[in-house]
């Protein structure tokens, strides 16, 4: 919505949406106030500072340098670096340097070392909240660009007010809004001269094709693209509810590397939750949010629907699904070898594994073969590199009962072990002869027959 700007009290509206967006409506929260320069955020940075005057936020800023060989950038910089020190605002000062991710956009790219940036400066400088001067029409602009780049319902909810420390408060108000006021108050500004530059997708769609749209079609897109987004969040709000629900039914393991979904409960609920649910446990994996594209999506919908057991799924980011009966097993492992030495009687950290190895005595009532998490092994007088890993292809493996030995691929497969899954099957190795399949079965070779010095309960335990 848009505001009139005779009667705008920008400071008062700031403090207002702050209270909204995080429930903070005392105790001087630390903001950190993202700074380019521009009239957006110099509206943004002008009212923190309103704010900091009256003692109800503590401000600080931060700015990037794009491109600190330009002219008009390093011009920029020294503007808002002039304001700051005119009023004693903590400022933090970067130059983004060239060597992001060659594959993304130049846009994303220096989208993404922005955030960075802000992100480790709210860490070091201890903030609270991170503020951008994103408004009414960035909002407009951003679903527009996603419903012409095919996205989904996440997608046309366009540019959330918050997102964890990210707080956006501008965005009820029109960059009109946020010009008139800088005007109004005579504060320096300077515009990116790039934003003019037709080249980039966004200044096309900002300069070209809405104000096209506004002559031809609709004098009002910007309000009705902004009621699409807001139609949008509210459908996604439905769509995350049910994607928890779906998750909470049909979860049956969570571990650091894998998780199993129960497929009976997912085929219960629409297409769209069970692409959801499965993008939720990817993301889960990952620690980020997983961007999927359409492809992804249908292909998931497809695998849910159609797979059989032991048919899988690749997606991106080294993720691979897994049909294995009634399961639905999602890994992002990536079968990067490790060992590590092990000492008996020696508490050991495998950060690779989210685990610990402990050793202790075994109890002679309560022998186990292995087949969980513990086993009772006898080591014998000649223990020498003792060691864990993954399993490797050519490994053998003599199971504990067994005739003789096989190999270990083939134990595996016989115990219904997907096959992504055997090259992170962790294994304890004496000599490089596996001793101990973990979570299946020990070898005859440690067999304990009688307890003795050389005798370990060997126990893994998730951090």
């Amino acid at each position: 919505m848009s505001i009139n700007t005779e009667n705008i009290n920008l400071p008062k509206i700031l403090f207002d949406r702050l209270v909204e967006l995080t429930g903070v409506s005392a105790g001087n929260p630390v903001v950190l106030v993202a700074v380019s320069g521009g009239s957006d955020s110099m509206a943004l940075l002008d009212s923190a500072n309103e704010l900091s005057g009256q003692g109800r936020i503590k401000l600080k800023a931060a700015h990037l340098i794009h491109h600190p060989d330009l002219r008009e950038a390093r011009h920029r910089a020294n503007l808002v670096e002039e304001y700051c020190a005119q009023r004693g605002i903590h400022l933090s000062i970067e130059s983004l340097s060239d060597n992001s991710e060659r594959e993304l956009s130049p846009e994303e790219r220096m989208r993404k070392a922005r955030y960075k940036f802000l992100e480790s400066t709210a860490e070091e400088q201890n903030c609270d909240f991170i503020l951008t001067g994103h408004h009414a029409d960035d909002q407009a602009e951003t679903v527009l660009m996603r419903i012409i780049s095919g996205t989904g319902i996440k997608g046309l909810s366009g540019i959330p007010a918050r997102r964890g420390k990210v707080i956006r408060p501008f965005l009820i108000l029109k960059k009109e809004d946020l010009t008139n006021y800088v005007h109004s108050k005579q504060i320096p500004y300077s515009q990116d001269p790039t934003n003019v530059k037709l080249n980039r997708p966004r200044n096309y769609l900002r300069h070209k094709l809405l104000p096209s749209i506004k002559d031809d079609l609709n004098p009002a897109i910007e309000q009705a693209l902004i009621r699409l987004g807001e139609r949008a969040t509210e459908a996604y709000e439905i769509i995350d509810k049910l994607t928890l629900q779906c998750w909470d039914e049909s979860l049956v393991i969570f571990q650091k590397n894998k998780i199993i979904l129960d497929i009976t409960t997912i085929l219960t609920y629409f297409t769209t939750i069970r692409k959801y649910v499965v993008i939720k446990a990817v993301s889960e994996l990952l620690g980020k949010d997983f961007n999927v594209t359409s492809d992804d999506l249908d292909a998931i919908a497809r695998f849910i629907d159609q797979s059989k057991t032991g048919k899988f799924l690749e997606l991106t980011g080294d993720v691979r699904l897994l049909r294995d009966r009634q399961s639905l097993i999602i890994s992002s492992e990536s079968s990067e070898p490790f060992q590590r030495e092990l000492v008996p009687g020696v508490e050991s950290e495998i950060p690779e594994m989210g685990a610990r190895i402990t050793w202790g005595k075994p109890i002679p009532e309560q022998l186990t073969s292995g087949d969980g998490y513990v086993a009772d092994i006898d080591l014998g007088t000649e223990c020498k590199d003792l060691a864990i890993r993954y399993a490797r292809e050519g490994d053998r493996f003599h199971p504990l009962g067994a005739s003789g030995s096989k190999r270990l691929f083939r134990f595996l497969a016989d115990r219904r072990v997907p096959r992504f899954e055997k090259l992170t099957t962790p294994v304890i190795v004496k000599d490089e002869t596996v001793i101990w399949v973990i979570g299946h079965r020990i070898s005859e070779a440690v067999r304990v027959n009688s307890l003795g010095e050389h005798t370990w309960r060997v126990q893994i335990i998730p951090d």
